[in-house]
């Protein structure tokens, strides 16, 4: 990889654990872990519950936050769930889609494509095992999105370009 165009994006996430106290208490050690050069972009994707908590900690820092997951649903009666533009609205910057995990829970592709749909709609950049995303210098031509193709459906590559190049501030 050519770093003088791309940087590397270290993500993660911690599934069902950590409270927001927790978060906030482990936000604050991280930060003093982080390296000092600029050669990566970092992203944690908390549980929701944990989102507002990580972005008060890591405010000032060049983390990005995420989720771990989004609803396909804008709004609704959906009791439980979260819609991408609350995560927007509460500092996300990337959410977690088609993970392993909720497969097993009976996610489907179709599923997966509604969110992801919902997802860039919202202006969140997403990332999964199926949903690669390689950002480039921001000008469209050297930006990549590898997709299952169930969950390419119907997503023009002018909107995922829209959202992968503009600027990443965090």
């Amino acid at each position: 990889m050519n770093r003088k165009y791309r940087k590397t994006l270290i993500a993660g996430n911690w599934k069902m654990n950590k409270t927001p106290t927790q978060t906030k208490a482990f936000m604050t050690e991280l930060k003093g872990l982080l390296p000092k050069g600029r050669w990566c972009d970092i992203a944690l994707c908390v549980p929701a519950v944990c989102i507002p908590a990580a972005v008060r900690a890591m405010r000032e820092t060049r983390v990005a936050i995420g989720a771990e997951n989004c609803n396909a649903h804008t709004s609704g009666a959906y009791t439980g769930e979260i819609a991408a533009d609350m995560l927007v609205d509460a500092g996300c910057k990337y959410v977690i889609l088609g993970h392993s995990e909720r497969r097993a829970m009976g996610e489907t592709d179709a599923d997966v494509n509604a969110k992801l749909h919902t997802a860039l709609d919202a202006g969140l950049i997403p990332h999964g095992k199926e949903i690669i995303v390689v950002a480039g210098s921001g000008r469209g031509a050297d930006t990549a999105v590898i997709m299952h193709p169930a969950h390419a459906n119907n997503i023009l590559e002018t909107k995922i370009n829209e959202i992968l190049c503009k600027p990443r501030n965090f």
